[in-house]
């Protein structure tokens, strides 16, 4: 039979995996509630850009829809999500908080958020107290000067931070 495969097809419609779907209200609460805390800093910070929303795309055959964090056309860059969030807020909203920056800042093809002293985009990092915040790792002088900007949903506005401007 050189030349020649049989294959049998699937049962029922392949799935797209580039169609998504806007995610309903209180359909993944906990995610909600993280990204209801990353939006309150894009809000502050991009105030041009709508709120972020969840978007989810068919899984694999058997396995549950991938969920993205999306900026409000349905754009979004990489950064699923697990179908089920960590037994933990902290853990919830440093993982939406990671999505919503790969997605932001290839999209928008900026740094996001920006430190206001160093003018550097921040990365995520964790309080003393376990809390997820946006740190920078800008220099003054000839040493880094490693700071925490603001709890994640804390960020103040563009160009200032909770410790104040210059602080």
């Amino acid at each position: 039979m050189s030349g020649y495969f049989f294959f049998e097809p699937l049962p029922g419609p392949a799935p797209d995996l580039f169609s998504f779907r806007f995610v309903e209200p209180g359909e993944h609460p906990d995610w909600e509630e993280a990204l209801a805390l990353v939006n309150k800093d894009v809000a502050a910070t991009l105030p041009e850009e709508p709120p972020l929303r969840l978007v989810a795309c068919p899984g694999d055959a058997g396995e549950p829809e991938l969920l993205y964090v999306a900026r409000s056309n349905g754009e979004w860059h990489h950064n699923n999500l697990l179908a089920e969030p960590p037994g933990s807020l902290p853990g919830a909203v440093a993982a939406v908080a990671e999505a919503a920056q790969e997605s932001l800042m290839e999209l928008l093809h900026r740094a996001w958020p920006v430190c206001p002293d160093h003018r550097l985009g921040t990365h995520l990092c964790d309080t003393p107290d376990g809390t997820p915040a946006w740190g920078c790792s800008g220099a003054r002088g000839e040493r880094p000067v490693p700071h925490v900007l603001a709890p994640v949903g804390a960020l103040t506005g563009p160009g200032t931070s909770r410790r104040g401007k210059g602080a």
